[in-house]
Formats: structure tokens, C-alpha cells, sequence
């Protein structure tokens, strides 16, 4: 994958991003050649049924968002390296971004998409333990392994000691160094920076990546669903596209005929609370996301005036 050269940027994010596109691009692309079905269910990271407000990935995305916006503002202060440190422990706990690659690597291995990769348990007292980073970690590079892939780069971007330090209040920035208490490590500033740099690179390869592959489904086509997948062979896939976004669900089509009266159809996706709406009209393209463009005026209007709007044209808007 081509990218531009950048300027003014740390040399650890610039060759991260480089090395981490191209990893990420050449899973996808496999996934895809693989199993399309699969690679598609994977692109939407569907958990089971859920409404609007339940996904992981775009909170993420919302983080890192603010998180360069914040940058700008607290430039060379010491709020913006806890800032960073805080955002690199984030990166690092992010379900969604794991079960995606972990989702790709199952679809080249011929198993495909599945609700959970990193299942939790529970100890002998019944309280819930999740999965650390480091398993995570370890796993995914075990199942790159095993279709020829590497994914070794986790060795190099997850600093555990630093990560865990982060989230347990166990560390100072003293400048231009970050002290650790337990263990007792002093990080230099160029190491930090580096191990922050290659972090930023890798979240922001993998949104890039993610949303390349998802913008190449503009228009709606008809996917062939996995063996087993449906009970009635003439039933395949057809994609619905959100514009400026891409790929957004997936649902059963029969081409040329319609489906036996009560079969039970399908319809995989994370949707807006409009879309439903659209989707019973038979639209498969849908319009771009009216709550952004709502949201992106509201957010400069006094609290009062925003919410007269919302209870006034909020409903009425979003269900065109």
C-alpha cells in the first residue's frame, strides 16, 4: 500500500505506518480472496443484535478523534504526555480492533467470523476475568502463524510494564523522562516517544485500512453466503451501502424470484434508527449519516437551543 511522504512527524510513525498498513492490507485482502462473506461479516464486527450506541470501534475512532484535536491545544505541555499515555493504554484494551484481525485470520483459515475470539471466564468467586492484552496479543500472532503471516509487531508496540503503570496510577512524568514505580524503570524521552509514535502509527494504519475496504462496496452487490449458512440454496447476500461510508450490513436476496412464503430472512448490520425505515422501502443505498450532519451544527449551539432543536425536528428528521 502506497502512502505519501509526511512531514514533521516522528521517523517511529512514519515507518510504523508504512510497515503497519501494509500488514493490515495483505490480511484483509486475503480474508477477501478467501471467503467475501466472511470478510464482509468481519468489516461489520456484528456482536449479536444491538441498536444504535453499542459500537466499540467508532467510540475508538471518536477517542482518537479528540484525542489529535486536544493535542493541537496542550501542545508541549505535560497534560499532552498523559494524554498520550492515556490514549496508548486505550489503543491497547480495544476489543473491536483485535476481534476484527482475529475475525480476518479466521477467514483465512477457512473458519470464518465469530461473535467472540477472546472469551472471558470466570475465578473461583464468580467474578468475571477478561483476557489481558498480552494473551490477546499472543494469540492473534499464534493464528497469523498459522496461515503464514506475522504478526510479531505486537512484540515492539505493547509495553506492558508502561501500559499497566498508565491505568494503575504507577508513574511520573518527570521531564523529559517517564518514571515507573513497580517495577522501578526510567523511560528516556526518545524511547517514550517512540513506543508512543509506533502506537499512534498502528491505530491509524488499521482505521485507514478498515475504512478503504469498506468504501470499496459503493453500490450494493450480491455476496455468495458461506456454506451452511442459509437453509435454502437459491438465497444469497446482497450488501447495503451507506453513501461516503461504504459497506454497512448484509441481507438475503433471491434474485429473479421471491422467497418461499414464511422463510425466515436475514439482515446483518449495525444501523442508524432511520435506516430500518429506508431498509422496509427496499433502499439499499442509504444516504449518508444524518446524525453526524445534525450533530455537527448542534455541537455549536448553547445547551437550551440544542435541545428545543432535537425535541422539535429530532424525530420527524431522522425517520424520513
Amino acid at each position: 500500500m502506497q502512502t505519501r511522504p509526511l512531514h514533521n512527524v516522528h521517523s517511529a510513525y512514519e515507518n510504523g505506518l508504512k510497515l503497519y498498513l501494509n500488514i493490515f492490507d495483505s490480511i484483509f485482502t486475503r480474508a477477501k480472496n478467501e471467503n467475501e462473506f466472511e470478510y464482509i461479516l468481519s468489516i461489520l464486527n456484528v456482536r449479536g443484535e444491538q441498536d444504535a450506541g453499542w459500537d466499540g470501534l467508532e467510540n475508538l475512532r471518536d477517542i482518537y478523534k479528540s484525542y489529535y484535536k486536544s493535542k493541537r491545544k496542550i501542545a508541549k505541555t505535560r497534560a499532552s504526555t498523559h494524554f498520550s499515555l492515556f490514549f496508548y493504554g486505550i489503543i491497547f484494551e480495544a476489543d473491536d480492533l483485535y476481534d476484527i484481525i482475529a475475525n480476518m485470520l479466521n477467514t483465512i483459515a477457512g473458519d470464518g467470523y465469530r461473535v467472540v475470539n477472546f472469551p472471558s471466564s470466570a475465578d473461583k468467586n464468580g467474578r468475571v476475568q477478561f483476557q489481558h492484552p498480552l494473551d490477546k496479543t499472543n494469540q492473534l500472532k499464534k493464528w497469523a502463524n498459522k496461515v503464514d503471516l506475522d504478526l510479531s509487531i505486537y512484540d515492539e508496540l505493547l509495553d506492558n510494564e508502561l501500559r499497566n503503570a498508565v491505568f494503575h496510577s504507577k508513574y511520573t512524568v518527570y521531564w523529559p523522562e517517564i518514571r515507573l514505580f513497580d517495577p522501578p524503570r526510567i523511560i528516556p524521552f526518545e524511547e517514550w516517544m517512540t513506543i508512543i509514535n509506533k502506537a499512534l502509527a498502528y491505530v491509524e494504519a488499521f482505521f485507514k485500512v478498515l475504512d478503504i475496504h469498506r468504501k470499496q462496496y459503493s453500490t450494493p452487490v450480491i455476496i455468495e453466503p458461506s456454506p451452511g449458512f442459509t437453509q435454502n440454496r437459491d438465497e444469497k447476500a446482497i450488501t447495503i451501502i451507506r453513501n461516503n461510508y461504504g459497506v454497512v450490513g448484509l441481507k438475503s436476496h433471491f434474485q429473479g424470484a421471491a422467497p418461499p412464503e414464511g422463510y425466515p430472512m436475514f439482515k446483518i448490520g449495525k444501523f442508524l434508527p432511520y435506516e430500518d425505515v429506508l431498509m422496509e422501502r427496499g433502499e439499499l443505498i442509504l444516504p449518508s449519516n444524518k446524525i453526524e450532519k445534525i450533530n455537527s451544527v448542534l455541537r455549536f449551539l448553547p445547551d437550551r437551543v440544542r435541545r428545543y432543536i432535537v425535541k422539535k425536528i429530532g424525530p420527524r428528521y431522522l425517520t424520513r
